[in-house]
Formats: structure tokens, sequence, C-alpha cells
């Protein structure tokens, strides 16, 4: 078995898992905020640290092919990064974020995922 077919799988069993847990546990986020699942940080900054990864990954991962992107590759990257820059650093400065937070915890898994 290949490492993509394990990691599919791994991952398959992952999303499994949460979406059955989750008929049965309230993520803490949004209004459904409560004590008891960490420090919180304002919501603003976690949203930026939560989503920064796209953009930052997609730049590196850019850089190191750089030479070999043809056009429609070129295209799609420019799509990409102007979603993903507008929705992590333009997006949270525009909303109404003021006095909202959010669990650390949350911001790091989903930084990690």
């Amino acid at each position: 078995m290949s490492s993509f077919n394990i990691f599919s799988i791994t991952w398959i069993a992952i999303a499994v898992v949460i979406f059955f847990s989750l008929f049965y546990v309230v993520a803490p986020y949004g209004r459904h905020l409560k004590e008891g699942w960490g420090p919180n940080v304002s919501a603003r900054f976690g949203w930026v640290f939560m989503e920064s990864p796209c953009v930052v990954l997609m730049l590196i991962l850019a850089a190191g092919t750089w030479e070999s992107l043809n056009l429609v590759q070129g295209i799609f990257l420019a799509l990409w990064l102007t979603h993903y820059v507008h929705r992590t650093f333009i997006w949270p400065y525009r909303v109404n974020m003021s006095g909202k937070e959010m669990p650390l915890n949350h911001c790091f898994i989903s930084f990690l995922f």
C-alpha cells in the first residue's frame, strides 16, 4: 500500500470519528464558545494565525517550482493566492470581531491541519 493511500485512509478515518463525535460535543467556536477549552485569544488573531499556512506554504511550494510553472498553473496560483491573501490578511480587519475570542488550541489545531 502506498504512502498516499495510507495518508488518505487515515484522514478519512479521522473525518468519520469527528463527524460522529460532533453529534455529541458542540465545538467551541463562534457563539458556542465556552470555558474549559483552554486559553482564549482574540478572534482576529486566531483567524489570521490559523489561515496563514495556506498563503505561506503555497508561496514556499511555488518558489521551489517557479521555473517549471506554465501559464495555466501560474493563473491558478494567482487565483489561489488572491483568495487566501484576502481571506487571511484583509477580511479579518474588515469584519467586526472586536471583543470576540476563540480557544488557542482551536487555532493551533486549525494551523496544523
